[in-house]
This record gives C-alpha cells, sequence and structure tokens, in this order.
C-alpha cells in the first residue's frame, strides 16, 4: 500500500462565554466631539479615512453651508493632530452646492473618494465618485445603479473595496418607510440591481445608516422597527454562508451607544475606535466616540479548565477541523462533529465560539474553510452573533499547540 502524505490545514475553535450575555462589544462611555466638529446645527454621517487622520461628516441647517441654512446638507471635514481635531471646514473639497452632498465611502488607497448627492425632482440622484491626481480632486462621475427609487430620502455607504454599496430608500418593494438594500460590482465594472436585504433586517419601520465591517461581515444600522432603548437605535447584524441575502437576527449595541432618543450613523474603525451621531443631549445630532472596552476582551480569553470542557462537550469528542490540502469543504464526520458540538452549545446562551486559523494557509482558502465552519454552526442553531472570526482572536491562541508539519487543530474553551 502506497501512503500519501497530505498537508492539513490548520483551524483552532475555541469556545468562550462573555460577562454580558446579549452584547457584541462591551463599549467605554461615549463623549461628544469637541466643538471644532460639533455646532449649533446638525451632524451626521461621520467617515474616517483610511489612515484616521481626517473625519469627513454631513452638517445640516448650518449658515455656512453653501446655499446657507435652509439649503441641502454639506460635506465638512476636521483634521485629528497631536493636540487634537482641526476647526471643520466644508471648502477644501469643493463637492458641495446647494443640493445634500456627503461622503459615503472612502477609498484604502486614499485617493478614492465616494459621494452622495441628492436634490428634490432632480434625476441626478445617486452615488458619486471622485479621484485625486497630483493633490487635485477630479469632477464626481455618477455611478449608474438600477432600482434606485427616491419615494422619499436615501442613503448609502461604499465599502473602502469600492464593491459593496449598501443602500436606505424607500422603494416599491420595500417593507417599511426606508429599508436596506445592497448593489454589487462586477469583475467587469457593472453593479448589480439593488436589492432588498429581507425581512431578516427591514421591519415596518425604518431601518437607515448601513455601515459594513471591514472583513464584509458585520453590517451595522439603524432602526426604529427593531425592539430598542428609545426612538432609533444601532444594530448589528452578521451575514451567513458567504450569502448577501442571509443574516443573523439583529442584536442591540447596548445601552451606552444607544439611548431614548436618535441613535444612527454608527462607524467602527479597527475594531476599536468607533463614531455615532445622536441626539441624546441635543436638540440636533452630534458626533459621539468610544471605543470598545479593553477590560471587556481581556475578560474575554480566560481558559476553561479541562473539567468545565468536558462537561461542556464530553471528554471523548474530538476537538479539532481538519481540512486536507486546498481542500474548503467539510467532511461527513466533521459536520457530524460541529452538529454535535452545536446541539451541545445551542441553551448555553453565554457561551460563544471562536474561529482562528493556526497555519499560514492561503487567505482565501483560509476564508472559505472559515466560511465552513460558520455555515455547519448556523445552521445548526448557533446564532452567528455567538461566532467570532480570526480578527477577534489573541493571537496566543492561534499559536497554542500550534505544529505546522503535523497541521493538528484545537479546540480551546475560554472564559
Amino acid at each position: 500500500m502506497v501512503s500519501m502524505v497530505r498537508l492539513i490545514a490548520v483551524v483552532c475553535v475555541l469556545f468562550f462565554s462573555l460577562p454580558v450575555a446579549g452584547q457584541v462589544f462591551e463599549f467605554e462611555d461615549p463623549v461628544p466631539l469637541p466643538f471644532n466638529v460639533n455646532s449649533d446645527a446638525q451632524e451626521v454621517m461621520p467617515l474616517l479615512s483610511h489612515d484616521g487622520k481626517k473625519l469627513y461628516f454631513a452638517r445640516a441647517l448650518y449658515e455656512l453651508n453653501v446655499g446657507g441654512r435652509y439649503a441641502g446638507h454639506d460635506i465638512w471635514e476636521s483634521e485629528r493632530t497631536s493636540s487634537g481635531w482641526t476647526r471643520a471646514s466644508n471648502s477644501d473639497l469643493r463637492f458641495n452646492t446647494k443640493a445634500n452632498e456627503a461622503v459615503i465611502g472612502v477609498g484604502r488607497d486614499g485617493n478614492t473618494i465616494y459621494l452622495m448627492r441628492t436634490m428634490p425632482d432632480r434625476k441626478v440622484n445617486g452615488v458619486y465618485v471622485a479621484r485625486k491626481n497630483r493633490g487635485v480632486w477630479s469632477e464626481p462621475e455618477l455611478i449608474p445603479i438600477e432600482g434606485l427609487e427616491s419615494q422619499q430620502s436615501l442613503g448609502f455607504y461604499m465599502h473602502p473595496d469600492g464593491d459593496v454599496l449598501l443602500i436606505s430608500m424607500r422603494a416599491s418593494d420595500s417593507h417599511g418607510q426606508e429599508d436596506l438594500y445592497i448593489s454589487l460590482k462586477s469583475t467587469y465594472g457593472t453593479w448589480s440591481k439593488a436589492t432588498n436585504l429581507g425581512t431578516a433586517i427591514n421591519t415596518s419601520g425604518f431601518e437607515i445608516s448601513p455601515f459594513l465591517s471591514n472583513d464584509k461581515r458585520s453590517l451595522y444600522f439603524s432602526s426604529n422597527g427593531h425592539e430598542g432603548h428609545g426612538d432609533a437605535d444601532i444594530f448589528v447584524s452578521y451575514r451567513l454562508y458567504d450569502s448577501w441575502e442571509t443574516w443573523t437576527v439583529p442584536r442591540n449595541l447596548g445601552e451606552k451607544i444607544n439611548s431614548p432618543k436618535f441613535d444612527a450613523y454608527f462607524a467602527l474603525y479597527g475594531d476599536s475606535l468607533a463614531f455615532f451621531t445622536s441626539t441624546r443631549k441635543e436638540r440636533f445630532a452630534d458626533i459621539y466616540s468610544t471605543r470598545v472596552s479593553q477590560a471587556a476582551l481581556q475578560r474575554d480569553v480566560v481558559p476553561l479548565a479541562e473539567e468545565e470542557i468536558d462537561s461542556l462537550i464530553g471528554s471523548n469528542v474530538a476537538r479539532k477541523v481538519e481540512f486536507n490540502e486546498r481542500s474548503t469543504s467539510l467532511t461527513a464526520n466533521q459536520r457530524e462533529l460541529l452538529w454535535y458540538i452545536a446541539t451541545k452549545l445551542i441553551s448555553q446562551k453565554d457561551v460563544r465560539i471562536m474561529l482562528v486559523p493556526c497555519s499560514e494557509d492561503d487567505a482565501e482558502i483560509t476564508n472559505n474553510r472559515l466560511n465552513s465552519i460558520i455555515a455547519q454552526l448556523a445552521g445548526a442553531g448557533i446564532e452567528g452573533s455567538r461566532i467570532r472570526r480570526p480578527q477577534d482572536a489573541s493571537s496566543q491562541y492561534a499559536r497554542l499547540n500550534h505544529n505546522p508539519d503535523r497541521g493538528e487543530v484545537h479546540l480551546v474553551l475560554i472564559r
């Protein structure tokens, strides 16, 4: 018999519990940005540049906007320096008109910017792109998106990769006041027709201010249709099965972020720094910043004792997942193992699952393997909000008992 040595891809699966069940993150107390950014007018839609040095936002009901106080909202920007935020300006980009303009996306290269421009009864409403060459911005070009309907208002978010556009609007197939939609850019450069994200996300109320995480797995948005703390709350939902049509039940971000008043336009950077808009203290909306609580993150990674692990999933249950070389699909035995583990944990609401690759394989292959595991766990009843992907993991666990020659996969339970 000829034996064949196969390279085994490594994916560590870690189980852990959080001290606060039902929240995705714990946040520090939000603080309003200084008067250099916030004013006595309304500030919304904060977005940070890729290098973290510039904050774009929209300001409305302000006498220094192009066209005056009662014209549309303008794009404003502020630079972050060692001493804080500079006084915001609306003149540098030269994109502002009497219409409504806002930055709805910033490219990774720092030289591409995506704009929203809307005005009642104008056919040019929609998304525009401008590019910087030798320090000078080009004239914005309209991006044709089929299916845009502006029965009332429009809102957008463009991912930094420039290939995923999220839309909030009220259209003929909407479930409520405003729904969230998606349009994807093809390899040929064309954009798909705007598609409703479905009833897991959209309600009979409004869903607005979408923001997509850097890895394109987490969707943040504001809604008054899901159960919350007040007027409009900020929620997060996770994409399942590598599909844009299947989402977890939205989870409220909690009382630190959400108030009894209007909270929206949440944007998270590096899984640590976040900005959002709220009317919690003022008549008009201001921009707030907050950070993910480091103390809460540190509490997440206390290893469970061996006897605790045995009591949860059993002492004889395999604690690793292996893939043959280049394979991204689960075998029947692996599916059965993950299904069994999921059924043991489904009632343990304080237990969550962290997936950590323990080998340096091709990024696309690793991502597809993780998606296979997530899909199986979700199909067995584990909510997507209870599953974490690699960027949430501590590197010490990725190195735990790591032997790339043997390619073992370890299942570690942590608290």
